[in-house]
């Protein structure tokens, strides 16, 4: 069956839906693994039922421990409910930096960036959202969907590395600026 993505530290499932269409994702999501759904509200606006993520864009963003299976009976469960997936033949290029680099300072400032650039960077790399995802060991960019072009991925992991030197450095940069040292 099509229409996830298993790379990564989560599986996604897009529906593309707004509005009530995606109340109602919602609801039969609840009544499929039977949770009640709760809007988490701003800034995500997204719904959590039970460990599984409804985001403002219909996607359903699975726990960890989801497998492809479960993923499946989800999508028929669905499907039999009258959502059907969007998320189609996609090739998805996970990139990740160790969750090492960035103290919580440092990560805030991340999440800022990607949101400050959040259209420019959307429509430069072709991307559905830009969450950024977390573990212990790492933090995850799941944005990119490969064409074959070459270079393609390396493009990729040095956007990525920019990003993150850019949250880590403007640290730097604002210690430096606001200490007693600037004349």
């Amino acid at each position: 069956m099509k229409g996830f993505v298993d790379e990564g530290p989560t599986i996604r499932i897009y529906y593309d839906l707004e509005g009530q269409r995606r109340k109602d994702l919602v609801k039969a999501l609840g009544e499929i693994l039977l949770w009640e759904p709760k809007y988490l509200g701003a800034p995500t606006f997204s719904y959590q039922v039970g460990n599984y993520i409804v985001t403002q864009i219909g996607a359903i963003i699975c726990p960890e421990c989801c497998t492809k299976e479960i993923a499946q009976q989800i999508m028929l469960k669905l499907r039999e409910r009258g959502f059907d997936h969007t998320g189609t033949n996609l090739m998805l290029y996970v990139v990740s930096l160790p969750r090492s680099m960035f103290d919580d300072t440092s990560l805030a400032r991340l999440r800022n960036l990607v949101k400050s650039k959040e259209t420019i960077l959307k429509a430069a790399i072709g991307a559905r959202d830009l969450q950024i995802e977390m573990t212990d060991e790492k933090v995850y960019f799941p944005w990119f969907t490969l064409s074959g072009a070459d270079g393609e991925a390396d493009a990729y992991n040095k956007l990525i590395a920019a990003l993150g030197k850019a949250a880590r450095e403007q640290i730097i940069m604002a210690i430096l600026f606001s200490s007693k040292w600037v004349i």
